[in-house]
């Protein structure tokens, strides 16, 4: 491919006592690529994926993100340098609404220290504002904007595998894996799972 290689493993393992989840991955995601792991339940789609997102340390091996090593980064690190990762299970925050869990997406951008939050409150409110207003073009884009308002418990599971998927693409990650991709089991579903997957940003590699 004449793009370039974005996430890269070699050798890449995690043992768990005798048994061998992960054995030896080499694994290249180019950037812009759709890239789906395919197996039964026990095959190691889930812990690799724990691996690359920093949630569970290899037993051996290398993670290369963008030619950077990754191993021995911590989760919140991980997803500062555009790695980001959904579960099979929707959690989102209680008591806060829709767009309000999609905002939470924003907060490995957001760079303000608290003390220029209490300092610099113009500068504060536009950066809020700026991250409201992309969390509502998120909403629009796969039809949940209507009940941007809504407590986020008020959402069906189908609906929430879909606030889920915009809240990771909220920060502009380079690299989104999801252990499963937004129900796609009706045609209305997968078509907007299909096309949230085309419409992401050319450097941004889905992996389900």
């Amino acid at each position: 491919m004449s793009t370039p290689v974005l996430l890269r493993t070699r050798n890449l393992s995690r043992s768990f006592g005798g048994l061998h989840a992960v054995s030896a991955l080499d694994l290249e995601v180019h950037a812009g690529e759709i890239v789906c792991l395919i197996g039964p339940n026990g095959a190691g789609k889930s812990t690799t994926f724990n691996m690359i997102a920093g949630a569970l340390a290899p037993s051996d091996g290398e993670i290369l993100f963008d030619d950077v090593p990754m191993n021995h980064l911590a989760t919140h690190e991980v997803a500062r340098r555009g790695i980001a990762r959904t579960f099979q299970h929707n959690h989102p925050f209680a008591g806060m609404s829709i767009i309000e869990n999609v905002m939470v997406g924003m907060h490995a951008r957001l760079q303000r220290p608290l003390w220029k939050t209490l300092t610099q409150v113009r500068q504060h409110v536009g950066e809020e504002q700026g991250a409201r207003d992309r969390a509502l073009e998120l909403l629009e884009f796969v039809g949940l904007a209507h009940c941007r308002d809504l407590d986020v418990n008020t959402l069906s599971f189908g609906q929430g595998g879909f606030w889920k998927s915009r809240a990771v693409s909220h920060p502009g990650p380079g690299w989104c894996c999801s252990t499963n991709p937004p129900p796609g089991s009706r045609i209305p579903n997968a078509r907007i799972s299909r096309t949230s997957c085309a419409a992401l940003p050319g450097k941004v590699s889905p992996c389900c």
